[in-house]
């Protein structure tokens, strides 16, 4: 059923309160998942409710991420077992107060839950009058060129940068497509393009079942897996978490394969504009950047946001009835 924007902030964060997390953070992993919904992206929406559930009434859940390592502009935390929004936002905050003193801050976040639409986050960081850049490693689902054996994940990254109007905001995946479009189009039995993956002997498929067995082709070719290269060093090999084909799974610690729990990791890097150029003068150079796109009837990145910021949302049964 369809229920608006407000109706369904209120259903979730009631539902995530009575799991035990307070309002604050039901407020924010709410808005991640609605977030999600706004951009059209239901593969990391709500439908992810009942998993954040779970965790929440699990024995092993954390309710904030341990410091590792703090030191001046750097700080690494320990995600394990935490609901991964609400670490990122520790992640975050955390970045935003050293960025304000250092200029530039860097945080690293190990062996962490599933985080959901990067954009959530770097929107929020623009709002603060940052420049905001986070990635996060995933498990092996693209092979290197020549290669049918995947090695790397769908390694997401997003940026933001704020403007005097809406900020410029991207987030994708290193691949053509997630994992969890290519699954939505297995559950509607339709076939996929045949851009978007390779079966297990490296043929391109338009069947998403052998796709899923297979490997998913990279953003731009050869560039794509460069790309997811740089994003797993980043997330995961700095961050001292599971990298490459040590990685398990991404979503929320399920035991995915052989009993192991995912360590996949995520990257922050904050940018305090003010210390590099006066932040009036930014936001003028930022609109004057945007406008020239405009005005060549070009697409904004992050604009479709803005445009379906409040339309209604698409809620199934499973998580009407949840507890």
């Amino acid at each position: 059923m369809k229920v608006t924007y407000r109706e369904a902030k209120e259903l979730l964060i009631k539902k995530f309160m009575s799991s035990g997390l307070d309002w604050h953070d039901a407020n924010w992993v709410t808005d991640v998942l609605v977030a999600s919904e706004q951009r059209g992206d239901k593969s990391h929406g709500i439908k992810y409710a009942k998993n954040i559930i779970e965790i929440a009434n699990s024995k092993s859940y954390v309710k904030l991420a341990p410091v590792i390592h703090n030191d001046a502009s750097i700080a690494v935390l320990d995600g394990k077992n935490v609901i991964g929004p609400v670490a990122a936002k520790q992640a975050i905050e955390i970045a935003i107060k050293k960025a304000k003193k250092y200029g530039t801050a860097a945080v690293s976040l190990r062996s962490s839950n599933h985080l959901f639409s990067l954009s959530h986050y770097a929107r929020y960081i623009a709002s603060k009058n940052m420049i905001g850049f986070i990635c996060s490693s995933s498990s092996p689902a693209m092979a290197a060129p020549n290669s049918s054996k995947v090695t790397i994940g769908t390694n997401l990254f997003s940026f933001g940068a704020p403007s005097t109007s809406a900020p410029i905001v991207m987030d994708m995946s290193s691949t053509q497509v997630a994992r969890g479009r290519i699954k939505e189009y297995q559950d509607a039995g339709l076939q996929i393009p045949l851009s978007w993956a390779m079966d297990e002997v490296g043929r391109p498929t338009t069947c998403a079942i052998e796709a899923l067995k297979g490997s998913l082709q990279p953003l731009g070719g050869y560039k794509g897996f460069a790309i997811g290269c740089m994003v797993d060093i980043f997330s995961s090999v700095l961050s001292g978490s599971a990298f490459s084909t040590h990685i398990h799974g991404t979503s929320l610690h399920k035991k995915e394969r052989k009993g192991e729990i995912n360590r996949k990791g995520d990257f922050f890097f904050v940018v305090d504009i003010s210390k590099f150029i006066p932040l009036n003068e930014f936001n003028v150079r930022m609109d004057e950047f945007i406008k020239i796109i405009d005005s060549s009837g070009g697409y904004v990145p992050g604009a479709n946001f803005i445009e379906n910021q409040f339309a209604d949302i698409e809620i199934s049964e499973e998580i009407l009835t949840l507890p």
